[in-house]
């Protein structure tokens, strides 16, 4: 524990962002392992910390982006002149003292015949490759931290050995394999710029990596132009109590949300809400019972089997045959997924065939209804001058039923709260330049400016650089 608070601050120190009376401390967990946890009473909207990427580059997902592997931007990209196989977007990209060492790197690992990669996998298995370049202390910082075990687990590394037949010796495929374990652990999805889509980066931040998971965080987290992480409190954390992150999508329902993490983490969730069947009164993972239309709550009979069980007639539902049914209706979800959005078709669906299989709050109907706060307002066919009022109000609707929902997974003070105060707002500001209601929406942006104003992410009128 010594070891690794010295090489955190060590990396803090290196990268301008140390305190020197921090608000946090690591400390043994009662979930298992380390964690961090609060050095003195923090109040909501409090700054914990701020951290910057041990190792930081393109994520290896083939649906995300390629991009710049030095600026990251995902345009007027090419192929590096020098052959490595890398993309880059302008001749400085190309010419800086990191690529230029990276470049180095993988062409020594050519064999003399080898052609140039004419695709993108050379740039997708980069990052595991930025650990070679890392200093000892860094190294051995990146040993300390949290690593998973399995075969899915260095893929990138069979890519590069394998498919692009390069030649590195044991010692830097022992360092990359193990890079792979600690970022599938630990890397955060990295937020650059207004981005359309997936984000194309992931990021290992040594410090956020030490905090455990909450279905129900206790902090949240922006990114400044200096790719900095800037942590915050979303609920009043008192002195001594762990800070905690979500390694899942919040509105996820409980099922969806364990089995992710055990697939992806190794673990069972066993947090407050995990262990609460109604989600704090949310019924976020309800079904509707066939018998009597009244909720469907899924039990669980062990670790990861689950019966579904009617709150009033007790009738029974077998998983098999909820998977079957979510899996069809989730098949319908994501036909919406396409560039020619038709929001009156999606709002039928919610509407009026949704509700009879699952309760007017499911997870669903909320990916659905968030899916549609980005929709109304910024897609072409739906630009703010252009809605009628019929879709102006129910953009509003779904704002503040969102919020609400929230409030009662008790969200506390978090981004996705900040996000829709402000598309609330605009909905107001919207309305009053057709009559509304000015007070209200001064006191919505006001808040959300608050959340959002460090996070380069954010609204253009919010942004600033403190990194």
């Amino acid at each position: 524990m010594k070891k690794l608070n010295t090489l955190i601050n060590e990396h803090l120190e290196s990268k301008n962002i140390y305190e020197e009376n921090p608000r946090w401390i690591i400390r043994n967990s009662d979930i298992g392992g380390r964690g961090l946890f609060a050095n003195c009473d923090i109040k909501v909207g409090d700054v914990i910390f701020k951290d910057n990427p041990l190792i930081i580059g393109p994520r290896s997902s083939m649906l995300c982006p390629v991009v710049c592997i030095i600026c990251y931007k995902q345009i007027d990209l090419n192929l590096c002149s020098r052959n490595c196989g890398l993309y880059v977007c302008s001749r400085d990209c190309e010419n800086s003292l990191v690529h230029q060492q990276e470049c180095d790197l993988i062409n020594n690992w050519k064999t003399e015949n080898e052609k140039t990669c004419i695709d993108s996998a050379m740039t997708k298995c980069l990052t595991p490759v930025r650990s070679l370049l890392l200093s000892d202390n860094q190294k051995e910082l990146l040993k300390l931290l949290i690593s998973h075990s399995g075969l899915q687990h260095g893929f990138e590394i069979d890519i590069l050995k394998n498919k692009l037949k390069l030649d590195f010796n044991s010692d830097e495929e022992d360092l990359m394999r193990l890079t792979c374990t600690v970022l599938d652990a630990n890397s955060f999805e990295v937020t650059v710029g207004n981005e359309h889509g997936r984000s194309g980066l992931r990021g290992l931040y040594p410090l956020s990596s030490l905090m455990n998971h909450s279905c129900v965080p206790n902090t949240m987290h922006n990114f400044d132009c200096n790719q900095n992480m800037i942590v915050k409190a979303t609920t009043f954390i008192p002195k001594g109590n762990e800070l905690f992150h979500s390694y899942t999508r919040f509105l996820w329902g409980t099922p969806v949300r364990r089995a992710h993490l055990a697939r992806t983490k190794h673990f069972i969730c066993r947090c407050a809400r995990c262990e609460d069947p109604l989600e704090y009164g949310s019924n976020l993972s309800a079904i509707l019972c066939e018998n009597c239309k009244c909720v469907i709550l899924p039990v669980y009979t062990s670790k990861m089997n689950i019966l579904w069980k009617c709150n009033e007639c007790k009738h029974v539902v077998t998983n098999k045959k909820v998977t079957v049914m979510l899996r069809v209706l989730g098949s319908r979800l994501n036909s919406f997924n396409t560039a020619d959005i038709d929001v009156n078709e999606i709002l039928e669906f919610v509407n009026n065939k949704l509700i009879n299989y699952l309760p007017r709050i499911n997870q669903m109907s909320v990916e659905l209804k968030y899916k549609l706060v980005w929709i109304l307002g910024y897609d072409p066919k739906y630009l703010w001058n252009d809605l009628s009022t019929d879709l102006l109000n129910e953009k509003e609707k779904i704002c503040r039923e969102l919020l609400n929902l929230l409030e009662t997974l008790r969200a506390g003070r978090s981004k996705m709260r900040g996000l829709l105060l402000y598309e609330l707002q605009c909905c107001l500001r919207e309305k009053q330049r057709r009559k509304s209601d000015k007070l209200e929406m001064k006191t919505l942006v006001q808040e959300a400016q608050e959340i959002l104003k460090d996070d380069v992410h954010a609204p253009p009128e919010f942004k600033s650089c403190n990194g």
